[in-house]
């Protein structure tokens, strides 16, 4: 995660970011901006590349849901 500095307007003044140019930098011809997608319930998560995001519901109370969380079961369709 790397820290930015948040658009105008926004409550926070800071804001943590996922890098996938990382994962592309350190493994050349394994993970590209081809073949990697973020999951996540937060958009600003993936600021850094749009492109290469999907939103998902956020998974709350898992402790007392269980094996309720259905996102990621559908995606194994995309």
């Amino acid at each position: 995660m790397v820290t930015l500095p948040a658009p105008p307007g926004h409550k926070r003044a800071t804001y943590d970011c996922k890098p996938l140019r990382v994962l592309w930098e350190r493994y050349p011809g394994v993970y590209t901006p081809e073949n990697t997608v973020m999951v996540d319930d937060l958009r600003r998560n993936y600021v850094l590349n749009p492109q290469n995001g999907l939103v998902c519901r956020p998974f709350k109370k898992a402790h007392t849901r269980g094996r309720g969380d259905r996102e990621l079961h559908r995606l194994k369709h995309y």
